[in-house]
Protein backbone atom coordinates (compact mmCIF):
# COMPACT_ATOMS: atom_id res chain seq x y z
CA UNK A 1 0.00 0.00 0.00
CA UNK A 2 1.67 3.60 -1.08
CA UNK A 3 2.02 5.89 1.67
CA UNK A 4 0.45 9.33 1.37
CA UNK A 5 3.69 11.04 0.30
CA UNK A 6 3.79 8.87 -2.66
CA UNK A 7 -0.15 8.87 -3.09
CA UNK A 8 0.64 13.02 -3.43
CA UNK A 9 3.69 12.95 -5.19
CA UNK A 10 1.55 10.39 -8.01
CA UNK A 11 -1.12 13.38 -8.37
CA UNK A 12 1.39 16.14 -8.60
CA UNK A 13 2.56 14.51 -11.65
CA UNK A 14 -0.21 13.62 -13.26
CA UNK A 15 -1.66 17.11 -12.52
CA UNK A 16 2.18 18.67 -14.15
CA UNK A 17 1.52 16.17 -17.28
CA UNK A 18 -1.54 17.11 -17.81
CA UNK A 19 -0.76 20.35 -18.45
CA UNK A 20 2.10 20.33 -20.73
CA UNK A 21 0.45 17.87 -22.47
CA UNK A 22 -2.47 19.74 -22.66
CA UNK A 23 -2.96 20.71 -26.71
CA UNK A 24 -1.92 24.28 -27.58
CA UNK A 25 -5.85 25.16 -29.16
CA UNK A 26 -6.70 25.29 -26.14
CA UNK A 27 -4.57 27.99 -25.34
CA UNK A 28 -6.32 30.14 -28.06
CA UNK A 29 -9.54 31.33 -26.58
CA UNK A 30 -10.44 34.14 -29.07
CA UNK A 31 -10.75 34.07 -32.48
CA UNK A 32 -8.69 37.34 -31.97
CA UNK A 33 -6.18 35.06 -31.06
CA UNK A 34 -6.33 32.76 -33.34
CA UNK A 35 -5.95 35.64 -36.03
CA UNK A 36 -2.28 36.67 -34.85
CA UNK A 37 -0.97 33.49 -35.76
CA UNK A 38 -2.05 33.76 -39.17
CA UNK A 39 0.23 34.18 -42.19
CA UNK A 40 0.54 34.89 -45.48
CA UNK A 41 -0.39 31.58 -47.82
CA UNK A 42 -2.14 29.48 -45.53
CA UNK A 43 -5.17 27.63 -46.32
CA UNK A 44 -8.29 28.03 -44.95
CA UNK A 45 -10.26 25.08 -44.32
CA UNK A 46 -14.13 24.55 -42.94
CA UNK A 47 -15.05 23.05 -40.32
CA UNK A 48 -15.51 19.69 -42.21
CA UNK A 49 -12.08 20.27 -43.64
CA UNK A 50 -13.15 20.91 -46.89
CA UNK A 51 -10.70 24.02 -48.89
CA UNK A 52 -12.07 27.45 -48.28
CA UNK A 53 -8.96 29.64 -49.96
CA UNK A 54 -5.70 30.52 -49.64
CA UNK A 55 -4.75 33.28 -46.81
CA UNK A 56 -4.09 36.50 -48.56
CA UNK A 57 -3.52 39.06 -45.65
CA UNK A 58 -5.43 40.05 -42.27
CA UNK A 59 -7.20 43.38 -42.41
CA UNK A 60 -9.62 44.91 -40.63
CA UNK A 61 -10.91 42.13 -38.79
CA UNK A 62 -11.16 40.21 -42.12
CA UNK A 63 -9.00 37.39 -43.47
CA UNK A 64 -8.30 38.06 -47.55
CA UNK A 65 -8.50 35.22 -49.49
CA UNK A 66 -5.96 35.35 -51.97
CA UNK A 67 -7.77 36.08 -55.81
CA UNK A 68 -5.39 33.22 -57.35
CA UNK A 69 -6.74 30.20 -55.26
CA UNK A 70 -8.38 28.02 -57.18
CA UNK A 71 -12.09 28.85 -55.58
CA UNK A 72 -11.57 32.58 -55.46
CA UNK A 73 -12.84 32.74 -59.03
CA UNK A 74 -10.31 35.51 -59.67
CA UNK A 75 -11.80 37.94 -57.05
CA UNK A 76 -10.72 38.55 -53.37
CA UNK A 77 -13.15 36.96 -50.78
CA UNK A 78 -12.91 38.48 -46.33
CA UNK A 79 -14.14 36.08 -43.67
CA UNK A 80 -14.36 37.64 -40.63
CA UNK A 81 -12.01 36.60 -37.95
CA UNK A 82 -14.91 35.92 -35.85
CA UNK A 83 -15.26 32.49 -37.78
CA UNK A 84 -12.02 31.10 -37.03
CA UNK A 85 -11.77 27.95 -34.66
CA UNK A 86 -7.95 27.36 -34.36
CA UNK A 87 -5.05 28.06 -36.42
CA UNK A 88 -2.38 25.39 -36.54
CA UNK A 89 -0.53 25.41 -39.57
CA UNK A 90 -3.80 26.02 -41.33
CA UNK A 91 -7.10 28.14 -40.21
CA UNK A 92 -9.51 25.99 -39.55
CA UNK A 93 -13.09 27.58 -39.46
CA UNK A 94 -16.24 27.22 -36.99
CA UNK A 95 -18.35 27.48 -40.34
CA UNK A 96 -18.57 24.42 -42.78
CA UNK A 97 -16.90 25.30 -46.26
CA UNK A 98 -19.94 25.48 -48.66
CA UNK A 99 -21.41 28.09 -45.88
CA UNK A 100 -18.14 30.11 -45.48
CA UNK A 101 -18.54 30.36 -49.26
CA UNK A 102 -21.97 31.27 -49.28
CA UNK A 103 -21.29 33.63 -47.00
CA UNK A 104 -18.16 35.72 -47.72
CA UNK A 105 -18.03 39.22 -49.02
CA UNK A 106 -15.70 40.86 -51.39
CA UNK A 107 -12.73 41.97 -49.97
CA UNK A 108 -13.33 45.66 -51.21
CA UNK A 109 -16.53 46.21 -49.21
CA UNK A 110 -16.52 46.43 -45.21
CA UNK A 111 -17.70 42.84 -43.40
CA UNK A 112 -19.37 42.94 -40.15
CA UNK A 113 -19.98 39.01 -40.21
CA UNK A 114 -22.17 36.90 -42.01
CA UNK A 115 -25.45 38.82 -44.54
CA UNK A 116 -28.58 37.11 -44.69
Amino acid sequence: MPNRLQTVGCRAFACAAAILLAPAAVAQTTPAAGAARIAEHMEVVGADGAHVGTVDKVENGTIVLAETDRDAGGRHHAVPIAWIGTVDGKVLLTKPAAEAKAQWDRADKPTDGPKH
